[in-house]
């Protein structure tokens, strides 16, 4: 049986790398080069030519077929020493794509579970952007594959990342801290929320006690436009069920808003933490109610902080009189403490009235005329 001329091609391309890349190149030096790992050389014509192969079923191009064509052409620019067997591994890939080790596994996971799975842009963006870092260069062949699977599949148009869960997202919410509203959730989320590092990018979260979940996390979650069905009701600790309720996201352009206020990535957030800066008293007071609710003692104006340069921030601006005190516990560390004083928490509670009814309402406050 007389094989298709274009399958031919495709298996005598890559059958193998070796004799394929001593055909293509000029002269010996040319070839060193390539066994080395160095990208000095530039396939030509005949890889030109063959490209077309992937291209053959005209306008169907999955996700599977780009990461396998991906992996045969980037195998041509890894030195030999580093392959298993003349082969590229799935978690090689993911390094020179710049992610975790892991990330290619997942991704055909991802692909098992929806054989229609597209790469978000963002990520399709980073792959060449490693790639360029990894191999000096982006090369041509490789280029053309992204431009080749990103005109077929447009997935500017698809549904992915974040979006995909919680399409109505608010990521740039806290671009501007211009409302009470955002100042207050920003001063919650300084006590009580954390950024941490997911493999190459940063995720988002936030936990807190059952008591408190209607009022505070299910109203931010709502605020944000996060989908609460995706909201953990079920948190165990060395296999023990608690009574804690979180929500959590990976979306760098969410937690970069935060970063710039100041927000810390990493388990050192409460020691380093500074106030921000606000544009008025009036964002101030609904900041510092935000933090209250989150670290904050009930039935006292007393807020609690580890970090020693956030309180006497606080101390300053509000020209607060009380000393701050120190206090040192097993499971919260070091601590740093001031009253608040009554006049200053009825102020905080007047500027903004929508805060947590549990701690409000041990304050007695005028009715308004």
């Amino acid at each position: 049986m007389v094989k298709n001329k274009s399958t031919i091609r495709t298996n005598d391309i890559y059958c193998s790398k070796k004799h394929m890349i001593k055909r293509n190149c000029s002269n010996s030096k040319q070839f060193a080069y390539f066994k080395k790992g160095i990208n000095s050389y530039y396939i030509n014509e005949n890889f030109d030519n063959n490209l077309n192969v992937f291209s053959k079923n005209s306008n169907i191009y999955d996700t599977l077929s780009f990461i396998n064509d991906l992996k045969r052409l980037i195998v041509n620019y890894i030195p030999e020493k580093k392959l298993l067997n003349d082969k590229l591994t799935d978690e090689q890939l993911s390094i020179v794509l710049g992610q975790t080790r892991f990330h290619i596994k997942k991704k055909k996971d991802q692909i098992k579970q929806n054989p229609n799975y597209i790469i978000s842009i963002e990520t399709l963006k980073e792959y060449k952007s490693q790639i360029d870092k990894n191999l000096c260069r982006v090369p041509r062949e490789i280029s053309e594959l992204f431009n080749k699977y990103m005109s077929l599949n447009n997935p500017k148009k698809s549904i992915y990342g974040i979006y995909k869960w919680h399409p109505c997202l608010k990521i740039d919410y806290f671009e501007y801290i211009d409302t009470k509203e955002k100042a207050y959730w920003l001063g919650w989320l300084f006590a009580e929320a954390w950024l941490s590092e997911h493999g190459n990018n940063i995720r988002f979260g936030v936990e807190l006690h059952k008591d408190d979940e209607k009022d505070l996390l299910d109203k931010f979650a709502n605020v944000i436009g996060f989908n609460l069905e995706h909201k953990e009701i079920e948190i165990r600790r060395e296999g023990e069920l608690t009574d804690y309720v979180r929500i959590r996201f990976v979306n760098d352009e969410f937690a970069n808003t935060l970063i710039r206020h100041g927000f810390i990535v990493g388990n050192q957030k409460s020691r380093f933490i500074e106030l921000p800066r606000l544009a008025s008293r009036e964002l101030y007071l609904a900041f510092i109610l935000g933090y209250y609710d989150g670290d904050g003692k009930v039935g006292s104006t007393v807020i609690t902080s580890g970090s020693i340069n956030f309180i006497q921030q606080v101390k300053c601006y509000f020209k607060i009189p009380y000393k701050i005190w120190q206090t040192n516990s097993e499971w919260e560390g070091i601590g740093y403490n001031i009253y608040l004083g009554m006049d200053l928490m009825r102020e905080m509670l007047t500027n903004y009235e929508d805060s947590l009814y549990r701690k409000k309402k041990c304050f007695k406050l005028k009715k308004k005329n």
